[in-house]
């Protein structure tokens, strides 16, 4: 018997070649998806981890402050004061979104129990600073106030800390302004993270109504008395991902306001937490 042996047609194998095609299109596309999925994930990731290392530290000192919350007597050198402010970055090349400038620069200071950058110290009670410098443009540059071994990603959009001790010389006195009691070498800055875009801070102090306690906008600070009756902090801040930081600061300036809006609703993430001031930690 003579078998006859059956070949695919040309038309045959221009389908099936077709189908493979399509598939493989399909399949290099989900790869690439995944893929950028992938490094968004970790970009992303790297973000919350950074906003993670901040909040824990201002967790830790806010939650063992030393505060007096009525400021009743200035003139007691035990007096131990709560500051929020703000001031002019003061650099060339920042960076505009949607027309703003991000050009103000944000710090917190107080007095806390905390760890000491040396073991060699007698005592834990130390005056604390959190200092916010805004993001620059890569033609900038930079801040010349701030060491480059300790900030080394100051162009970025950076938050530093800076600890002083509380010794009885420098003591709280009456008369003496917030600038003076929390007179910092900058020096001696160190980065706690980078990629920040924004960062605001908000006092609140508690308000009795017929409803009970709510919390309301605290006082403005005293320049000589700080804040008065704080109760709670809130910390609000925007982080770009570290390795997006660059084109944030090279062609950002060169996009629509559509376009900084796309970038930054893709890349950004804010981040909130309100800390309470613990009335046991209050100065006597």
């Amino acid at each position: 018997m003579k078998i006859c042996k059956k070949h695919f047609t040309l038309f045959e194998l221009l389908i099936s070649i077709g189908l493979l095609v399509v598939v493989a299109v399909v399949l290099v596309q989900m790869l690439a998806l995944t893929s950028d999925y992938w490094h968004h994930s970790n970009e992303q990731g790297d973000v919350y981890m950074d906003n993670k290392v901040l909040f824990n530290m201002l967790s830790d000192e806010l939650g063992n402050i030393v505060y007096d919350y009525s400021n009743a007597s200035v003139a007691d050198s035990n007096h131990a004061p709560l500051f929020i402010g703000e001031f002019t970055a003061g650099s060339s090349g920042m960076i505009k979104v949607e027309g703003d400038s991000l050009d103000k620069g944000r710090t917190i200071c107080f007095v806390t129990h905390t760890r000491r950058d040396s073991d060699t110290e007698n005592s834990d009670i130390c005056k604390v600073a959190y200092v916010y410098y805004p993001p620059l443009q890569e033609s900038s540059g930079g801040y010349s106030n701030l060491d480059d071994d300790k900030v080394p990603c100051e162009k970025n959009g950076v938050i530093v800390r800076m600890i002083l001790d509380e010794e009885a010389s420098t003591s709280f006195k009456s008369g003496q302004s917030m600038g003076d009691y929390f007179k910092f070498d900058l020096a001696n800055a160190k980065q706690v993270i980078e990629g920040v875009i924004d960062f605001q801070l908000y006092a609140y102090k508690m308000k009795s109504d017929t409803d009970g306690e709510t919390l309301e906008a605290a006082d403005s600070p005293d320049s000589q008395a700080g804040l008065k009756n704080v109760r709670a902090v809130q910390v609000v801040i925007t982080m770009l991902p570290p390795n997006r930081c660059k084109e944030f600061r090279t062609d950002f300036q060169d996009r629509s306001d559509d376009e900084q809006r796309e970038f930054l609703h893709k890349y950004a993430r804010t981040f909130s937490r309100t800390f309470w001031i613990n009335q046991m930690n209050a100065a006597n």
